[in-house]
């Protein structure tokens, strides 16, 4: 805002009065003649951002993400074992 207050177009008597002509029609068409209420509308609070929602869904999602890896690695693992285990580890019967 600062820069555009120190622009041409914020600085300008035409922009000003356009301004101002734009504030009178809003007052008397959209909010009854209430100038309080009206200048509420065209110059709303900034609102506050927040940024714990977005961090702690993506922590979510990245913690999600890794338990459902390590889930099918373990599963895949166990496969492996049931298929090779035994005579990798020795533990096969031999007569």
């Amino acid at each position: 805002m600062k820069t555009v207050d120190n622009s041409y177009l914020g600085s300008s008597d035409e922009a000003n009065i356009l301004m101002e002509k734009v504030k009178a029609t809003f007052i008397n068409d959209f909010s009854n003649s209430n100038s309080k209420d009206s200048t509420k509308s065209l110059r709303p609070k900034a609102t506050g951002e927040r940024h714990s929602v977005t961090f702690s869904s993506g922590s979510f999602a990245g913690c999600f993400i890794a338990l459902l890896v390590s889930i099918i690695l373990r599963i895949e693992a166990r496969n492996v074992m049931e298929k090779e285990g035994a005579s990798y580890m020795g533990t096969e019967l031999s007569y």
